[in-house]
Order: structure tokens, then C-alpha cells, then sequence
């Protein structure tokens, strides 16, 4: 049995109950799994040791971001390096604003990995920024190389089809699979709870 890969780029792993049930449906291969606008990939990245698991964003700045992490890492954390020097905590807010228009996608993903990485949040809502997670942004940079996703396809928008759909907190558009979230649905089918979060199946 594979573990978990604990290293995340954007912020600090924890493993719950809810990792453990996905393992089960990820290990089983019996179908494609396709996580979907996990973006902060709390949920995710744990399994990308699998080649039976695939990545999917509406948002393009992070699928852009992946796709820089997939195709040279090591070009990636150079110019984080560099752009990390820079860097001022005063810089914060000008950077989230920033983060919306920039059209440069290495400086635009540089800025989401620092916000995410300095937010106290789990997910991808960006504030609650955190002045003593400043230092170890540079330790996430010098270990982005271990952050390997090179099995992993990505995709933009478009699901692929036949995929078992593990979705964050976004309605799956015509497909069957599970949506985590941490809102509870009186309406939906809830299999599992834990940490806050909740997932709800949800029938093509």
C-alpha cells in the first residue's frame, strides 16, 4: 500500500478521516478519480502518487501554476528565489490585489504560493495572513523539487469523462462523486464527517 505524500506547496498537510476514505477509493483503481477546484490541495496532493488521479481547476491561475511546477520545477524555484528576496511584509495587501491581474504567470503563481503559504487558512480564501509563516516561505521554495506531479494529468475546466469526481465545495457539473465541504446539506447524502468538513455524494 502507497502512503501519503505530505509535502504541500501551498500550505501545511494534516491527514484526517476524509483522507482515509478517498485513499480507499483512490487505491481501489476501480475508476478515474478527478479532484476538482481543490485548490489549496488539502485534499489532493496526498494522492499524487496514484496514476489512477487527475487535477482539475476552473480557476486558471492555479492550473497555470501546476503546469509550472509540472514542466521545470527547478526553473520555478529560481525565479521564487529571486522574487522571494523582494519580498516585504508591508507588500501584502498590493499582492493580494495583484494576485487578480497579474498577466506574468510565474509572478502571478510566485504570489498565490507566497499568499497561501502565509494564510492561516485551509483552503484557498486568501487573508488571516500570518507574519511568523514569513520565514518559512523560503523552505517551501527549497522544497519544491520533492513536489513531484509528473503522472498527474491537469486540466482546465474540462472534467474528463468517466472520472469519479471528488469536488471542493463546487457542484459537480454531469458526473457522479463526492463533494467535500464545510457546510452541512440537510438535503444531501452524507458518508462521511470529520475536522470540520463533511462529504456528500452526489449522483450523476
Amino acid at each position: 500500500m502507497k502512503n501519503y505524500k505530505l509535502f504541500n506547496p501551498l500550505k501545511t498537510q494534516k491527514i484526517n478521516k476524509i483522507h482515509d476514505f478517498i485513499k480507499t477509493l483512490v487505491d481501489s483503481e476501480q475508476q478515474p478519480i478527478c479532484f476538482y477546484n481543490d485548490y489549496s490541495g488539502f485534499f489532493s496532493f496526498p494522492f499524487r502518487y496514484s496514476k489512477n488521479v487527475s487535477y482539475c481547476y476552473e480557476d486558471g491561475r492555479f492550473h497555470n501554476m501546476l503546469l509550472l511546477f509540472k514542466s521545470d520545477i527547478y526553473l520555478t524555484m529560481t525565479a521564487f528565489r529571486e522574487m522571494n528576496n523582494a519580498f516585504h511584509w508591508d507588500l501584502i495587501e498590493h499582492f493580494e490585489k495583484r494576485s487578480q491581474v497579474e498577466e506574468n504567470p510565474i509572478v502571478q503563481s510566485y504570489i498565490l504560493f507566497l499568499l497561501n503559504n502565509l494564510s492561516d487558512t485551509e483552503d484557498f480564501q486568501l487573508g488571516l495572513y500570518n507574519k511568523e509563516r514569513v520565514d518559512s516561505i523560503v523552505e517551501k521554495i527549497e522544497k519544491l523539487d520533492t513536489f513531484y506531479i509528473g503522472n498527474v494529468p491537469l486540466h482546465h475546466r474540462d472534467i474528463p469523462e468517466d472520472s469519479f469526481v471528488i469536488s471542493y465545495e463546487t457542484p459537480i457539473p454531469d458526473a457522479s462523486g463526492i463533494i467535500i465541504s464545510r457546510s452541512k446539506k440537510p438535503n444531501s447524502s452524507l458518508i462521511i464527517s470529520s475536522n470540520g468538513y463533511h462529504v456528500y455524494y452526489n449522483e450523476k
